[in-house]
């Protein structure tokens, strides 16, 4: 299994207080990566490090088997390769279809190529109705479905995933992960996604990371995964321990 991204003695700590502690962790390419854990496991910050948002106090991270440089302007032009869908969607003060045009327009695609790119992806996400509306005509879904289909329209080569779904009402949750599902099969883009539903990563992951006080308490293929194995804690954690008599 090919390696996307690597890291090594990687560590992160705000005000003093560790967030993220780890040895070593390595991304498949190709595949649905997700990532679990208790609320303040340094899931999200992991994300950021990894999208090259933020930068880590101390560590090794490798792109492709690459050192990420330190030359902001390729750093820059590797960020522009992958994608980020956060919790709470933001929206540009301008109409749907240029919000999703944008990064198109960024990256140098002419009116015709946008055009046909827009409508390709209004299509997939029925998206139609709202391309000419504003953000402040829009509902929380809506804004959500929008902000996913923006993150997908450039065809990033990893897209990162900060639970998505909490805007969304259960048909488009399933659709959101169908979108995600259909990229990674079709172009054989990579995920990494950070959710708490055990039910979703049943659904989407081909690999599991369990974060826990910012380390790596567990990380595999989920059909290795054997729960007799697991301590109670961790059990517990994933919501698999027996209930107690």
């Amino acid at each position: 299994m090919e390696t996307i991204l690597h890291v090594e003695d990687l560590r992160k700590s705000y005000n003093g207080l560790t967030v993220l502690d780890l040895d070593a962790l390595s991304i498949p390419r190709g595949q649905i990566t997700v990532v679990m854990g208790p609320n303040g496991a340094g899931k999200t910050t992991l994300i950021r490090i990894l999208a090259l948002l933020e930068e880590p106090d101390r560590g090794t991270i490798l792109l492709g088997g690459q050192p990420v440089p330190e030359d902001e302007e390729q750093r820059l032009a590797l960020r522009r390769r992958m994608g980020v869908i956060w919790q709470r969607p933001a929206l540009f003060a301008m109409s749907v279809a240029d919000n999703l045009g944008l990064a198109l327009r960024l990256r140098g695609w002419n009116r015709k190529q946008i055009r046909a790119k827009v409508e390709e992806y209004a299509e997939m996400f029925n998206l139609g109705r709202l391309l000419r509306k504003w953000p402040n005509e829009l509902s929380g879904g809506e804004t959500q479905k929008v902000s996913v289909a923006r993150s997908l329209i450039y065809e990033p080569e990893i897209m990162f995933i900060d639970e998505p779904d909490t805007y969304l009402d259960l048909r488009n949750r399933h659709l959101v992960e169908e979108m995600v599902a259909s990229q990674v099969e079709r172009r054989g883009m990579t995920a990494l996604m950070v959710t708490h539903s055990r039910q979703q990563m049943s659904r989407l992951a081909a690999n599991l990371v369990f974060l826990q006080a910012g380390q790596v308490r567990w990380s595999g293929q989920v059909d290795s995964q054997d729960p007799k194995n697991w301590d109670e804690e961790l059990k517990a954690l994933l919501g698999l321990a027996e209930p107690s008599a």
